[in-house]
């Protein structure tokens, strides 16, 4: 069996793995940079070194390839979705990374799961890669299109679908601003816990796709914990309805889990359904002054046992630089 991977902005488009291929090395490198998994502390000082030292070899995109994949989209979506200026190409075209210049050759904005599909068909048939782009808030360079990629943009995409009162799920498109969904929870007297401070523009689609975790992880978990089901496209153009919603589901794989965290090498999400909960108790913010950094795991201890602790976070002085 092969693998579809479908391009994250660095990687080809819909690049196939047979079983014997080196899969960790291709599918969890992110613009040059192999996966430091464990050693999370030393991305920040070392990502651009990283770049330089593990280059990613770019397969040329031929001008007949991206002329063919035009001239198929343009009959696809009209002219204002189909964005070739400047300013849309540089906006659409990065993240909040700044270690790669973008250079998108074309921003797409679908507004339909049937759109996406057609899209990523396209994109297989004339061997075009694709970048799929939510609220574009990461810092970790997934959503830059440095090599002439062709950005798909899933902000039009933005409805709450659907919403279950006694299973307390909702349904929504991937382009769905993380802050409308917490709201649409609060309006029902239910709460959405992963939260990050750029829940007003970061998107859910981005969120899942990244896993994200936020800032009440410690006592909500990550993304991967409130998603009850997805709807994704692979990179053949395929759509899979995942888990659908089910809560107690053991019938083999958990493709599902797969995809969250996948950083859109596996293909594009479109639509998931989230799982809601009980509205919390206010909560309050304690502000303490420790002597040494060693203090630090006895104040959490500490609290831990007393309290459910939903974010616990530090500062350092500006010039300390003893970790």
């Amino acid at each position: 069996m092969k693998v579809p991977l479908f391009r994250n902005s660095e990687n080809h488009a819909s690049r196939m793995l047979s079983p014997g291929s080196s899969f960790r090395a291709k599918s969890l490198r992110l613009n040059g940079i192999q996966s430091l998994a464990g050693h999370q502390h030393h991305i920040c000082a070392g990502l651009q070194s990283e770049m330089r030292r593990h280059p990613v070899q770019q397969r040329p995109l031929s001008i007949s390839s991206i002329t063919a994949f035009n001239k198929a989209i343009s009959k696809l979506l009209p002219a204002e979705r189909r964005l070739t200026d400047a300013d849309s190409l540089h906006t659409y075209g990065r993240d909040w990374s700044r270690f790669a210049e973008p250079a998108p050759s074309l921003v797409l904005l679908p507004d339909s799961v049937e759109q996406v599909v057609a899209i990523v068909k396209a994109a297989h048939e004339f061997r075009v890669p694709l970048v799929p782009s939510g609220g574009r808030t990461g810092l970790s360079g997934g959503a830059v299109a440095a090599h002439g990629e062709v950005v798909l943009s899933l902000e039009k995409m933005n409805r709450i679908l659907d919403f279950n009162a006694a299973d307390r799920t909702l349904r929504c498109q991937a382009g769905t601003v993380t802050g409308q969904i917490q709201a649409f929870a609060k309006e029902h007297g239910l709460f959405y816990p992963v939260d990050f401070a750029s829940s007003g523009s970061s998107q859910i689609g981005g969120n899942i796709a990244t896993n994200a975790g936020g800032i009440k992880v410690l006592k909500y978990g990550l993304t991967r914990s409130w998603v009850s089901g997805l709807t994704v496209v692979t990179g053949t153009g395929k759509l899979l309805n995942l888990n659908h919603g089910l809560v107690k589901n053991a019938t083999g794989y958990d493709w599902r889990h797969l995809f969250v965290g996948s950083e859109g090498t596996l293909g594009v999400i479109v639509e998931a359904q989230l799982q809601l909960t009980r509205a919390p108790l206010e909560s309050q913010a304690l502000v303490l002054g420790v002597p040494d950094l060693a203090a630090l795991m006895q104040v959490f201890q500490y609290f831990s046992k007393q309290i459910d602790l939903s974010a616990f976070e530090f500062f350092l002085p500006p010039r300390c630089k003893k970790y």
